[in-house]
C-alpha cells in the first residue's frame, strides 16, 4: 500500500496539480456574484479549472485502487488552503474577518466551485464534491452547505425569487399561504405606504437587489429550518405588529433595519471584498 500511495504522489505531475488545486477556492471572492454579472463569471471560473480537475482525473485513472485516497488528499489540499488564509491576520475594524472570509468562501464553494466540478462532467466529479464537502464538515461540524448544480443557481437571479422575496420565503417555510393574512399585510404595506413615502421607491428597489441574494445564501447553506423562524422572531413579527397597530413609520424603520441587516449578516463578503 505505501508503495502504491508513494508512487502516485511522487510523481511530478501530481506534486504540480496538488501545487495548484488550492487555488480553485483560495483567494475567490464574490464580487461577480450577482444576477447581471454571474453567468460570465462562471464560465470564466470553469475554464480556470477545467485544466487543473482534468489531470487530476487522469492521476486518479492511473491509479485507480488510490482514488479515494488521491481525492481525498486533493480536498485536504483545498482546505489546507483555506485554513491558511483563515489563520492570517486581516485587520478589518469592527468586524470578525475570519468568519467574513470563512462565509466567503464557503458561498464560493457553493454557488462556483462545487457546480462548476458538475460542469465539468468528470468520472470524479460526483466523487469530488461529496468528498469535499465531507472534509469541510470534519474540520466545520455543523456548517454543511447543498450540493448544487449551476441551473440552480441561475434560478436564484431569476424574477421568480424576486416575487417572493423573504417575507414570501419565510412565510411559506412556516406554513403562511401566499393569499393569506401575514402577507397580504406585508404587500400592502409596501405597495400603499411604503410605496407613496419619500425614499420608499428606492427602499424597495434596495429589497428587490438584496432579497434573492439572502434567500439563496439561506437556501445552499442548509440553514433555513433555523434561520427563517429567526428572522420571523426577530423582525417580521414586530413588523406586523407595527402595521396592525398603524404604526406605520415605524414599521418603515424596522423594514429598512430588517433588510440593511440581513445584507450584511448573509452577504458579508460585499463588505469584505469591498
Amino acid at each position: 500500500m505505501e508503495g502504491k500511495e508513494g508512487s502516485w504522489k511522487d510523481s511530478p505531475d501530481a506534486q504540480e496539480v496538488f501545487s495548484r488545486i488550492p487555488s480553485v477556492l483560495v483567494g475567490r471572492d464574490l464580487k461577480d456574484f450577482n444576477r447581471k454579472r454571474y453567468d460570465e463569471s462562471f464560465e470564466r471560473y470553469v475554464e480556470e479549472i477545467c485544466g487543473v480537475f482534468r489531470r487530476l482525473q487522469q492521476i486518479c485513472f492511473a491509479n485507480p485502487e488510490q482514488t479515494e485516497d488521491i481525492l481525498t488528499a486533493a480536498c485536504a489540499a483545498v482546505l489546507d488552503g483555506v485554513q491558511a488564509e483563515l489563520n492570517k491576520p486581516k485587520g478589518l475594524k469592527g468586524l470578525n474577518s475570519k468568519a467574513l472570509l470563512k462565509d466567503t468562501y464557503k458561498m464560493f464553494l457553493v454557488a462556483y466551485l462545487t457546480p462548476a466540478v458538475f460542469e465539468l462532467g468528470l468520472g470524479i466529479s460526483q466523487d469530488f464534491n461529496e468528498q469535499l464537502r465531507a472534509e469541510w464538515l470534519i474540520r466545520y461540524p455543523g456548517d454543511s452547505y447543498e450540493l448544487i448544480h449551476v441551473d440552480k443557481v441561475r434560478s436564484g437571479f431569476e424574477s421568480s425569487w424576486k416575487k417572493c422575496y423573504i417575507t414570501q420565503a419565510v412565510c411559506s417555510y412556516l406554513g403562511r399561504e401566499d393569499d393569506g393574512y401575514e402577507l397580504t399585510a406585508f404587500r400592502n404595506f409596501r405597495d400603499t405606504y411604503l410605496a407613496s413615502s419619500p425614499g420608499g421607491p428606492e427602499l424597495i428597489a434596495e429589497y428587490y437587489d438584496s432579497a434573492p441574494q439572502v434567500v439563496m445564501v439561506i437556501e445552499f447553506s442548509g440553514n433555513a429550518g433555523r434561520e427563517y423562524p429567526r428572522i420571523w422572531s426577530e423582525y417580521l413579527s414586530f413588523c406586523l405588529k407595527d402595521i396592525e397597530s398603524g404604526k406605520l413609520v415605524e414599521c418603515r424603520e424596522r423594514y429598512v433595519r430588517m433588510v440593511r441587516e440581513l445584507k450584511a449578516h448573509y452577504t458579508p463578503w460585499e463588505k469584505f471584498t469591498a
